[in-house]
């Protein structure tokens, strides 16, 4: 993705100025944004294309992985966990099969959680993750 100077920095400004739940939020976005890239580039069979969208879509769920509290996240932390080692395994699979089918399986799933986060942020303003 190309950034010129001032989407750069309002995008460092978004972040400074985010709650926890936000950041998940963005990085959600930008997950999304990997895997429908991704999706295009396979219909496309644009090798390359697909290959940097998934690898970046990996870095971004090894982010989302480590804002994980597992000591004090319960069983949403350990089932938000075993999610993202399902969808690592799925962009595993689809940069091996070069089929956008689990991604567009897990696309409709990231949205629903997306829009869990959203909600449940949306109901508790002042709480931190």
């Amino acid at each position: 993705m190309n950034w010129n100077n001032g989407q750069l920095e309002y995008r460092k400004a978004a972040v400074r100025s985010a709650s926890a739940v936000s950041l998940v939020v963005m990085l959600y976005d930008t997950l999304l944004g990997d895997m429908r890239r991704a999706i295009d580039a396979l219909e496309q069979t644009n090798v390359e294309k697909r290959t940097f969208e998934l690898k970046h879509a990996l870095l971004v769920i090894q982010q989302l992985e480590g804002s994980l509290n597992m000591a004090e996240g319960g069983i949403l932390a350990q089932s938000l966990g075993q999610y993202y080692g399902v969808l690592r395994d799925a962009i595993i699979r689809t940069q091996a099969s070069a089929s956008p089918e689990l991604l567009n399986q897990h696309v409709a799933l990231l949205l629903d959680l997306r829009q869990a986060w959203t909600e449940w942020e949306s109901a508790h303003p002042s709480a931190a993750v």
